[in-house]
């Protein structure tokens, strides 16, 4: 576990693993914070999600989903029914890529970032 000052998502993934115990390799750290910068970029676009604040956008796409990984098989298929901006199942896709997962979003927009 690594102490990170200078990123708000990297400093709240590190208290997610003390409290929590999700284990995050620093290459699944790494893929979070890409899907972070791009779910910014796209959100000015085209308004991919409605969080308006950094640390909403963070707790809520990205900690409340890895939360909820502990309950996850480590391995199996799974559908994620209007996958909208993709929360959660891009963060759940990181952290569980033994998992097979079908996205099913009618939103053209939001289909085309997935």
């Amino acid at each position: 576990m690594n102490e990170h000052p200078g990123s708000l998502l990297l400093q709240k993934l590190d208290a997610l693993e003390r409290r929590h115990h999700v284990l995050l390799s620093d290459e699944k750290r790494r893929r979070l914070e890409g899907l972070d910068a791009l779910v910014e970029k796209w959100n000015r676009a085209i308004s991919l999600v409605g969080f308006r604040k950094e640390e909403d956008r963070i707790d809520r796409y990205f900690i409340e989903a890895l939360h909820s990984s502990l309950w996850l098989p480590a391995e199996g298929q799974a559908v994620d029914v209007g996958s909208g901006g993709g929360t959660p199942v891009l963060p759940l896709a990181i952290q569980n890529p033994h998992i097979q997962w079908t996205l099913l979003e009618p939103n053209q927009r939001k289909a085309l970032f997935l």
